[in-house]
C-alpha cells in the first residue's frame, strides 16, 4: 500500500458544519454548502426589479443578492445568457416576497426551467451558478458506492420545483 498524495483527493464540498451529533454511533456531522448564507438570509425590505426595457434575469439576480447580503460577498456566475428579460411597468412590477434569498433567486431560475446553485465547474472553481441543465446527460457527476455510506433511510427525489411553458399562438 503507498501514502495518497495531493492528487489522490478531491475537494466534493466547501461550506461548513451545520451539526455534530455526538450520541449517534457513529457520530453524525451534517454540512451545509455556501448556499446557506441565501437560505439564512431573509429579505426584509422588498425592492422592484428590472424596468420597462427589461433587465437580465442574471442582473437581477445578483442584485437581489447584493441588496440583502452585501455586495460582492457572492459573484454570480452565468456561463450561458439565458436572454430572459425581468420587466417592471407601472402596471405590473417584479418585486420578490420577504423570505429566503434564496427562495427569490431560485424561483427567478426555475422560471426559465434553469438552475442556479453552487458547485465545481469545468476549471473546478466553486462558485453560485445560474445554468440550464444538461436535460439530455446520461452519465452521472459522481457515485458514492455502498462501502462509502452508511445508512439511507430515506431518499427522496422531486421534479415539484420544476416548471416549464409552452405558448401556442
Amino acid at each position: 500500500a503507498t501514502a495518497p498524495i495531493l492528487a489522490d483527493w478531491r475537494e466534493m464540498l466547501h461550506g461548513r458544519v451545520t451539526d455534530i451529533d455526538f450520541a449517534a454511533d457513529p457520530i453524525t456531522i451534517s454540512f451545509a454548502d455556501l448556499g446557506q448564507i441565501l437560505v439564512d438570509t431573509i429579505i426584509e425590505d422588498v425592492r422592484t426589479y428590472g424596468d420597462t426595457d427589461g433587465v437580465p434575469v442574471q442582473t437581477v439576480i445578483q442584485g437581489i443578492i447584493d441588496d440583502n447580503i452585501g455586495a460582492s460577498i457572492i459573484d454570480l456566475f452565468t456561463p450561458v445568457d439565458p436572454a430572459w428579460q425581468i420587466v417592471s411597468t407601472p402596471q405590473s412590477t417584479y418585486s420578490p416576497d420577504r423570505g429566503p434569498v434564496m427562495d427569490a433567486v431560485r424561483a427567478l431560475a426555475l422560471q426559465i426551467g434553469w438552475d442556479l446553485r453552487f458547485f465545481y465547474d469545468a476549471a473546478d472553481v466553486y462558485r453560485l451558478t445560474l445554468f440550464s441543465p444538461d436535460r439530455a446527460k446520461t452519465v452521472a457527476d459522481a457515485t458514492i458506492g455502498p462501502d462509502e455510506y452508511l445508512n439511507v433511510s430515506r431518499l427522496a427525489i422531486s421534479d415539484g420545483d420544476i416548471k416549464n411553458v409552452c405558448r401556442v399562438n
